[in-house]
């Protein structure tokens, strides 16, 4: 079972014992909160055109609003595919990699960063891994609301996350940059990557 291939329950990242505690999962002495924060301080240093270093505070406003909404979420106690720490970290790290294929690819950077932290808000407020794409449409329009942006704009990011399971299909080059940055998170976080289409995109990504 892995990451971003499974249709199921993740056992291979977390388990439930008798008593219903999760088990068999190697979770940072940090609190997720406290986590999510050290994260920013360590990832969100990005390079700007002129050589510059700068810190997008307006992505980080964002991204804080991401863990207020998965804190209430995580509050539900539902039953997870996936615990919310993985959500948080998978966040962060999508967004960066968006941001780096996004520059090389002549994508809008912001918009490709954005489109890749929400990509699986769907399976957030599901639990569930199973059709989770396709979960996050009322979400994404719900989370995007307030956001500062055209209604262009919000749709694309709409369109990128509700098709971005659809690996084996070549979408909108917003669409690609978030399902390769999603395939590339994954694999660097130890992922088996196994199926065809996925392989094809992976090793596209790091020959």
């Amino acid at each position: 079972m892995t990451l971003c291939e499974s249709g199921g329950m993740a056992d291979a990242l977390v388990s439930k014992s008798s008593k219903g505690d999760l088990v068999g999962v190697q979770v940072p002495p940090l609190a997720p909160t406290q986590l999510f924060k050290e994260s920013l301080l360590a990832l969100f240093l990005v390079y700007s055109d002129r050589g510059g270093i700068w810190m997008n505070w307006g992505f980080i406003q964002h991204l804080e609003q991401i863990d207020k909404l998965l804190n209430r979420l995580n509050a539900l106690e539902i039953e997870r595919d996936y615990p919310i720490t993985w959500e948080r970290v998978h966040v962060i790290s999508c967004a960066q990699l968006g941001r780096l294929l996004a520059r090389e690819r002549g994508v809008d950077i912001e918009l490709a960063a954005l489109a890749c932290s929400l990509h699986d808000i769907g399976r957030w407020y599901t639990g569930r891994q199973a059709n989770h794409a396709l979960h996050g449409e009322e979400p994404v329009r719900e989370f995007l609301k307030t956001m500062p942006l055209s209604e262009e704009q919000k749709e694309e990011i709409l369109q990128a996350v509700i098709h971005h399971s659809e690996k084996e299909k070549v979408g909108t080059p917003l669409g690609e940059v978030v399902k390769d940055a999603d395939i590339l998170d994954c694999y660097l976080h130890g992922d088996e990557i196994t199926k065809p289409f996925h392989l094809a995109r992976l090793e596209k990504l790091i020959k």
